[in-house]
């Protein structure tokens, strides 16, 4: 194997090169940093050992960034076909894409250095990777969705009683109930319960609404049918009274006689009476 390879100015302006920024995000100058190493390391073939292990102590010693982050640069380099990382008979190789177009002297190797690293069966680590990204983000998300759920009770919940813990049983009906709704309408669920005076211990038994109460299978229909909404009071009818016969005055009776009920009142009625008996 040479003591040293050849790197091409082209990586410079590599389309390849400049996705990692897309890819990689923050990780992408550690990548580009780390592919040249991987290169100059690599065997007459364009082949090493593919190994997290062995690309951070042999390749780049010096780097202080765990095993992990060199696990990630591997995937993020095979994902924009600048290595291919896959598995042969049970051992993890790279393989330096295009290796042969910027290398000198590789006319001079054998077949027999070839068979320290073999080719690419197909195995790629790139697809394992993926897989494993995807089942570790599966299993975050259902571990996350208990905790979500109980954190949009104890923020909403207010008077309620809050949810300190959530046991086995209770993740096992949380996974149940957001497999049903998403976390968006139970927040929906909660906010009526909330404002719900049944649900608040305006109730013959005093009982009040709690986060298992909550995870019943057929508590959130109900709220949301309105059985718990609260309810406005019928107005009462106001009294009906039938009015009597009005009482007639006896200056009323007099002023009938006399005057044909053009009096006004007593007062009048009493003027007309004294004018009367002056004049007669």
């Amino acid at each position: 194997m040479a003591r040293g390879r050849m790197i091409s100015k082209s990586l410079s302006t590599s389309e390849k090169r400049s996705r990692l920024h897309q890819v990689a995000g923050r990780m992408a100058e550690f990548c580009q940093a780390l592919y040249p190493l991987i290169v100059a390391h690599a065997d007459d073939w364009g082949r090493l050992d593919g190994s997290t292990f062995h690309i951070k102590y042999a390749v780049d010693p010096t780097s202080p960034r765990p095993e992990k982050d060199f696990r990630q640069a591997l995937t993020f380099l095979a994902e924009v076909g600048l290595i291919e990382w896959y598995d042969a008979d049970g051992r993890k190789c790279l393989q330096v894409n295009d290796f042969d177009r910027h290398q000198e002297g590789l006319h001079k190797r054998t077949e027999k250095s070839s068979r320290k690293f073999p080719e690419n069966p197909g195995n790629s680590l790139l697809r394992e990777e993926k897989r494993n990204e995807e089942n570790g983000n599966e299993q975050k998300g259902r571990e996350a969705a208990p905790a979500a759920m109980r954190d949009l009770w104890n923020t909403k919940c207010g008077q309620l009683p809050s949810c300190r813990e959530v046991t086995r049983k209770r993740s096992v009906q949380i996974a149940q109930r957001l497999s049903e709704r998403s976390l968006d309408e139970w927040a929906v669920v909660i906010d009526r319960i909330v404002a719900s005076d049944f649900c608040n211990g305006q109730n013959d038994r005093i009982w009040v609404a709690t986060f298992d109460w909550l995870l019943q299978p057929e508590t959130a229909t109900k709220v949301l049918e309105g059985k718990y909404d609260n309810r406005k009071k019928a107005a009462q009818p106001k009294p009906f009274h039938i009015a009597g016969p009005k009482r007639v005055e006896p200056w009323e009776q007099e002023c009938g006689q006399l005057h044909d009920f053009n009096c006004a009142g007593p007062s009048e009625h009493a003027e007309r009476m004294a004018g009367k008996a002056a004049a007669s």
